[in-house]
């Protein structure tokens, strides 16, 4: 039907836009009552393949109590298979005096809890326990849950792990001397970065030039310096005649990181 608005009142105008209007609005809300009965009905659907899915999913065991405790909510913390660390990383590590001294506290006070490590050295606890979990991670700890907290100590030096000797060698250092955090700070920072074990490994074998080395390592001339002066500053190795040589490492901290410096 064809409506002539100019012969119209606007009265009538006013009427038939209102009308118009109401039929607007009747359409929408049909629509929207339509879009929300799909979303419930999809939403319903993904509950029910969520559900379905969970279901077929082997149940997760539990970890097994801890019978040499008193406490029922004493738990080993899982553990993966054994750890072989990688020296560069395990120096990174170390090379941080905060790190060492939650390690010292631990050799003096061993199963210390995050709370109690926190408290002791006035550190966040957030920032203990992300530094106790790194220290585990290189197999320099342990940890076991004990109700809601986490107790940490030092690794045991008979698991056959590849840091148990390194662990010992900690432990000694840290009961003889105060200056330790110093001494293993110093150190460790010899072998933070991945080509200084590789300059290390290469001088096993003889005195080498500047020369030779790049030839063997492939290192740039500017970095190759810059790596045998932290080497040499930390004691590890020697210069003389323009040839660098390993130094016999015999005492320690020191000997044992040479000694996981040449393995392969």
């Amino acid at each position: 039907m064809v409506v002539n608005f100019t012969s119209m009142t606007l009265g009538e105008r006013g009427v038939l836009a209102e009308s118009r209007l109401q039929i607007c609005h009747s359409k929408l809300n049909r629509q929207l009552r339509s879009d929300l009965t799909v979303s419930r009905t999809d939403a319903h659907c993904r509950l029910s393949a969520w559900r379905l899915r969970n279901s077929r999913r082997p149940a997760k065991t539990q970890p097994a109590l801890d019978r040499t405790e008193h406490s029922s909510e004493s738990v080993h913390m899982p553990t993966t298979l054994p750890l072989q660390p990688t020296l560069w990383r395990t120096c990174r590590v170390l090379a941080n005096r905060t790190r060492l001294e939650m390690f010292r506290l631990l050799v003096q006070e061993p199963g210390q809890k995050v709370c109690a490590v926190a408290r002791r050295l006035g550190r966040p606890r957030s920032l203990t326990s992300e530094y106790l979990r790194a220290l585990e991670a290189r197999g320099l700890l342990t940890a076991r849950r004990v109700g809601r907290c986490v107790e940490y100590r030092l690794s045991c030096a008979t698991n056959g792990s590849a840091s148990a000797c390194l662990v010992t060698a900690l432990r000694a250092l840290f009961q003889r001397e105060t200056t330790a955090v110093e001494v293993v700070f110093r150190l460790a920072t010899a072998f933070t970065h991945p080509r200084r074990v590789e300059i290390f490994r290469v001088l096993q074998n003889g005195p080498h030039s500047l020369g030779q080395l790049r030839a063997k390592t492939r290192i740039s001339a500017w970095a190759l310096v810059r790596h045998l002066r932290k080497l040499e500053a930390r004691d590890f190795i020697t210069q003389q005649g323009g040839l660098y040589a390993a130094v016999d490492c015999t005492h320690g901290i020191q000997k044992e990181l040479a000694r996981l410096a040449r393995e392969k």
